[in-house]
This record gives structure tokens, C-alpha cells and sequence, in this order.
């Protein structure tokens, strides 16, 4: 007779991750969607509120290694022999893999690092968002 194993904790820990990346994507997106003119993050500071999040020095991710920017970019498959590190956490949080992310919508996803030294994020609703090492 044959027996009945559950998954493992490993297929567990990933389910986990993953909903609460979507979740904590979903969570974020929702004020921002019902914004209408009230005090939404999106609206609050007009024009500075962008280049304050995109400045130069305010890192989107930081590891042991040094802090990456997103770029914008988004690809549907990593690259070649790309490497997961792990699960970001937000800033302030207590990460035993070192691994930031300096904002919320981020924290719970999964970070991969290509050979060529840039970050891959990936997102909930499909794709890698590519992060470029700081200068520095």
C-alpha cells in the first residue's frame, strides 16, 4: 500500500514567500489606486516625491556585498546561471541573510544575482526587475 507524504517544509517556505510577496504587493498597490488627491504617497509630494525615491545614494537594495538601484528594466527570464540569494527584507527588519529592501512592496520577494554582478528581483506579477550595483 502506498503512503502519503506531505510536501516538505522546503515547498512550504516557498509557497509562504511567495504570497506574502504578493500580498505585501497587493497591500501596497491598493492605497495608491484609490488615491484622490487625499495624503497618498503618490500625490503627496507632487513632483519631488519621484526624484526623492530615485536620488542618487538611496539605494533600492542593500546586501553584504554593497547597494544596487533598480533600473527600470524588466525581464521575462533571468540570465544564464543566475543565483537566488534569498528573500528581501525591509529595512530596519532583522535579515540573517543581509538582504534589504528599502521599500515595502519589495520586502518578501525573491533576489537573484547574475554573473555579470547585476540583481534580479522578481516580481509577483511575472518578470525580474534588474538592479545595477551603486557606484561607490
Amino acid at each position: 500500500m502506498g503512503h502519503c507524504k506531505l510536501a516538505g517544509p522546503t515547498v512550504w517556505r516557498s509557497a509562504g514567500l511567495l504570497a506574502a510577496c504578493l500580498a505585501a504587493v497587493f497591500l501596497l498597490r491598493l492605497p495608491v489606486l484609490s488615491a484622490s488627491g487625499s495624503s497618498g504617497l503618490s500625490e503627496s509630494g507632487g513632483s519631488g516625491s519621484g526624484a526623492e525615491e530615485d536620488a542618487p545614494g538611496s539605494a533600492d537594495i542593500r546586501t553584504p556585498d554593497g547597494s544596487y538601484a533598480l533600473t527600470g528594466e524588466v525581464l521575462d527570464q533571468l540570465p544564464p546561471d543566475s543565483v537566488q540569494l534569498g528573500v528581501l527584507f525591509q529595512e530596519g527588519a532583522d535579515s540573517r541573510t543581509g538582504l534589504y529592501a528599502a521599500r515595502r512592496e519589495h520586502a518578501g520577494c525573491i533576489l537573484w544575482a547574475a554573473p555579470g554582478g547585476d540583481l534580479y528581483l522578481q516580481l509577483s506579477g511575472g518578470g525580474y526587475a534588474r538592479a545595477c550595483p551603486e557606484p561607490g
